[in-house]
């Protein structure tokens, strides 16, 4: 393979890109943007909607009937998934080349819409009716005529393409990011089967061209012990939440010998029910993060040996299950990026570097999962002042503001863009050596 593009360079001269017809192209993502202006006042209700009726992950069902009645009605036809029924694909359009839009559209419990999953929604469903529109308003190929069919499905060294630049678009909706894995379920139905790119933004107090993402496994963790009155009879009693403590007093002394970059933190979620009594049974939930999935599954044993251990040693017992499957990093693809980039700058947002963020914003997405199988994107896009941070009740306010629908217009421009570009040249993104992102949850 050949090296990567350094996602923080200067884009390459777009005129010496094999294949594409510039000036289609250009009309196609010219076209992209006037649908999206006009398309403004459905996805800022959209967005609003959603923001003043959250719902958690995996229970989203008002939400993602909107998102659908939405997309229906700007002409994409599609269902519910079986066995994930706040989950669809919806799509429009036909040609040999399949571009997903995500849309995710939980909340968190108490906080609301502060990770802005409801402008991700919005996002998701202006690129896809906006590219499906440019594409259907364009008359010339985004290809050259010296490009056959047969060229530049042997540029993409196994992905699926076609010369006429044409494409079936889908939309599709992804519940429970939140600690559900509903990419990871999606996955696993065969829903990502046929698609060639898959995109989608996360807002942000910033722009920036990925996440800096970390994988994640999350335990749930029960400790058991024996009842007893704690003044009256003590030695008759097993201290459940001695050996929860012990476990979190092992992990924090495991974190002197695991590698940069790893995150080990977690919550007692129960300790007891009086203080005048040995607890008999508590539990905590804890996450293990790391930079490369390949890591996770060394570590996660570690962790589980730290409480396994502390149950032991005061005679309790411990019992460890991962909730859902792991996340993993997201894969970074370094033409996509480049093409992003531009789109970006045509668009007046200038990307904040990635290195200066380094340690400050980090986190885990299930989208990481989806990227390691399909060429795809997750960048970030500014809705406000940049000392933001998601997970607030301040993220959850700025999301319903002129800075975000905003962010709405400029993310679906420039995915839709990057879609556009994708198609005049699909061979490019599967060229490319891809790099790990070391970050959202």
């Amino acid at each position: 393979m050949t090296p990567s593009i350094d996602a923080n360079s200067a884009s390459p001269n777009v005129e010496a890109r094999s294949g594409a017809n510039l000036e289609a192209v250009s009309a196609a993502k010219t076209a992209a943007r006037t649908e999206l202006s006009a398309l403004r006042p459905s996805l800022v209700e959209l967005a609003d909607s959603l923001a003043q009726n959250p719902e958690l992950g995996f229970e989203e069902h008002r939400s993602a009937q909107m998102v659908r009645v939405l997309l229906e009605d700007f002409g994409f036809v599609g269902s519910a998934i079986d066995g994930l029924p706040t989950a669809f694909r919806m799509e429009a359009g036909t040609g040999p080349l399949t571009i997903a839009m995500l849309c995710e559209y939980d909340a968190l419990p108490e906080l609301g819409h502060a990770c802005g999953h409801n402008l991700i929604a919005a996002i998701g469903v202006g690129a896809g009716v906006a590219l499906r529109r440019a594409l259907d308003a364009s008359d010339t190929p985004l290809t050259s005529e010296d490009t056959t069919p047969q060229e530049s499905r042997q540029a993409t060294s196994g992905t699926a393409s076609g010369a006429l630049g044409d494409a079936r678009v889908v939309v599709i909706g992804t519940p429970a990011e939140e600690g559900g894995g509903g990419k990871i379920h999606l996955l696993d139905a065969g829903i990502f089967d046929d698609v060639d790119l898959a995109l989608m933004a996360h807002p942000a107090g910033m722009d920036l061209l990925t996440m800096p993402s970390l994988a994640v496994a999350i335990l749930e963790i029960d400790t058991f012990g024996r009842a007893a009155h704690a003044a009256a009879q003590p030695q008759a009693g097993i201290n459940a939440l001695d050996a929860l403590i012990g476990g979190f007093q092992a992990v924090a002394m495991l974190r002197q010998h695991v590698p940069d970059g790893v995150r080990l933190h977690g919550i007692i979620t129960n300790g007891g029910t009086a203080a005048n009594v040995v607890p008999d049974h508590c539990s905590a939930r804890f996450m293990v993060r790391t930079p490369h999935m390949t890591e996770l599954a060394g570590l996660v044993e570690k962790v589980e040996n730290c409480f396994r251990c502390a149950a032991r040693a005061v005679g309790a017992n411990a019992e460890i299950r991962i909730d859902g499957k792991p996340y993993a990093e997201i894969r970074r693809w370094g033409q996509l990026e480049t093409w992003y980039r531009s789109n970006m700058r045509e668009l007046g947002r200038q990307l904040t570097p990635i290195a200066d963020v380094a340690g400050v914003m980090v986190g885990s997405t299930d989208m990481g999962n989806v990227t390691q199988v399909i060429p795809g994107l997750h960048p970030m896009i500014g809705i406000g002042n940049p000392s933001l941070n998601i997970h607030t009740a301040a993220f959850a306010e700025q999301t319903q503001t002129e800075a975000a629908y905003d962010a709405i217009i400029d993310a679906a421009s420039a995915l839709a863009m990057t879609a556009i570009d994708f198609l005049a040249d699909p061979g490019a993104a599967g060229h490319q050596t891809t790099t790990s992102s070391s970050g959202k949850e």
